[in-house]
């Protein structure tokens, strides 16, 4: 969790920088005033929110922007891919537990059942002896 909070911070800054200095000679108003506003922009973008407030208008700000979507969608996609493996290997182990659980239980009753069947035997064995030894 600590590495990709990392590289999220690490592409935040990094975008932020780039596009505040291609949107820097842009014609006309600047898209990003200072730096807070590419910051701004980076982390929503990032984020893959996009309010739309801010936006690149040049066409090299533009591409900027699209691997700015790109690399968020892949951070975000990459520790799915390893967080789904290592939930499918706890789930295994887990079923393996409930099956052990299960068949341990199910021997617990079955020795029970055994040990019922060996009382009921030597209760009607002493019933027997007691009738014949009144007779």
């Amino acid at each position: 969790l600590v590495q990709v909070l990392l590289c999220f911070t690490i592409a935040w800054f990094l975008f932020a920088a780039v596009i505040f200095y291609t949107e820097e000679d842009s014609v006309g108003e600047p898209a990003f005033e200072s730096i807070v506003d590419a910051l701004w922009w980076a982390i929503i973008t990032l984020c893959t929110v996009g309010y739309g407030d801010k936006y690149p208008t040049t066409p090299l700000g533009q591409f900027v922007g699209s691997m700015a979507c790109v690399t968020a969608v892949v951070m975000v996609a990459l520790p799915i891919s390893v967080i789904n493996s290592t939930f499918e290997e706890k789930f295994a182990e887990h079923r393996e537990k409930l099956k052990l659980q299960e068949a341990k239980r199910r021997e617990s009753i079955d020795i029970l059942g055994k040990a019922n069947q060996v009382w009921s035997v030597t209760s009607v064995f002493k019933k027997q002896i007691k009738s014949l030894e009144n007779v």
